[in-house]
């Protein structure tokens, strides 16, 4: 199964950790001694908010909201820290060419995200998040181990077999762009499939009247696609629900009227996905054991947090209000320096 190429950081489910905070400074928080930057909060803090995909649900005026945002990115950049830590005890070795090369296939497949995260952080800020995700992926791998999956693994997780049908499917689409379009779209439908269900041909209509830039040309042709494609749920549960060489009556998705013919099936048996299912599941097998590694790591940790934005909850792993969590006090001769 392709790995999506992401710049957002490792991602961890870290269930509990405790930590006794020592030291203290005017940043934003400390970890094991090592302090983590209000720049580096405020870059992080601006990525998210300069991306598309939060548009609409965040509100830069919203003093209560920012505050979740800048407590949940503080608890995410403590993890990176750790993490950087931890590979660096390790001997974790990754070069320039390494975070190059992520950096390279990053940009060719989401041009886009990497500019706005670069605009957001600067590039060198960039280069040290690809840096810290490839040493999370190693320390993930050294974590694992590599422990093949069993056969009854691997059966169960073909299951039914499902996940592993697949369509080749053709659509005409009508737009409904507007509530006025609304009739009009579904006319043209309407009359499409009249001539459809009087012979004339798929693929030859299509290139004459669909509405779809992207598969017009070939005939409303778009390809083989499997239940788990980044498509609308009504056209995809619709698709697979017409018989091959079949035609579907109109459906209607967030883009409008589609017509859809099914050209073929298949499903990949057991023994095709055997290899794709592998790795699946040594890759879930690495992300637990690397979980359970860094909640120890966690557990072991001094890690305190800027009063400002709340205090650190060992339980939850969470910044809660100030008064939720009071660190126990310590000796007189080593009362940590108050943040300013």
């Amino acid at each position: 199964m392709t790995r999506r190429l992401r710049l957002l950081s490792f991602a961890l489910l870290v269930l509990a950790v405790s930590a006794c905070g020592r030291y203290l400074t005017t940043g934003v928080a400390v970890v094991n001694g090592e302090m983590i930057t209000r720049e580096a909060l405020d870059r992080q803090v601006a990525s998210v908010y300069g991306n598309p995909q939060f548009q609409g649900a965040i509100d830069p005026d919203d003093a209560e909201q920012r505050l979740q945002i800048e407590r949940q990115v503080i608890v995410q950049l403590i993890q990176d820290e750790l993490i950087r830590q931890e590979g660096k005890r390790l001997k974790v070795n990754v070069t320039s060419a390494q975070v190059n090369e992520r950096f390279q296939a990053i940009a060719a497949a989401q041009p886009d995200e990497i500019q706005r995260e670069i605009q957001a952080r600067g590039e060198a800020a960039v280069r040290e998040l690809i840096r810290g995700q490839i040493i999370a992926e190693k320390l993930a791998e050294l974590a694992g181990g590599a422990v093949p999956p069993t056969e009854a693994e691997l059966r169960a997780a073909y299951g039914n077999g499902q996940r592993f049908d697949e369509i080749r499917v053709r659509h005409i689409l009508f737009l409904v762009q507007a509530a006025t379009d609304e009739a009009a779209a579904q006319k043209k439908a309407q009359d499409a499939l009249k001539k459809l269900q009087g012979g004339t041909d798929f693929a030859t209509l299509a290139t004459q009247v669909s509405e779809d830039p992207g598969s017009k040309d070939a005939g409303g042709d778009l390809g083989y696609i499997t239940r788990e494609v980044n498509f609308d749920e009504t056209f995809l549960n619709a698709a697979f629900a017409v018989k091959e060489g079949k035609i579907s009556g109109l459906v209607r998705t967030q883009f409008g009227f589609h017509i859809i013919k099914v050209d073929d099936r298949r499903t990949k048996t057991l023994e095709q996905a055997r290899a794709e299912l592998s790795e699946e599941i040594a890759t879930q097998k690495r992300t637990e054991s690397f979980q359970s590694y860094i909640v120890e790591r966690l557990r072991e940790a001094d890690i305190v947090v800027n009063p400002r934005w709340g205090d650190f909850d060992p339980e939850t792993f969470e910044i809660q209000n100030h008064e939720f969590f009071v660190p126990p006090s310590p000796e007189p001769e080593t009362q940590p320096i108050p943040f300013q």
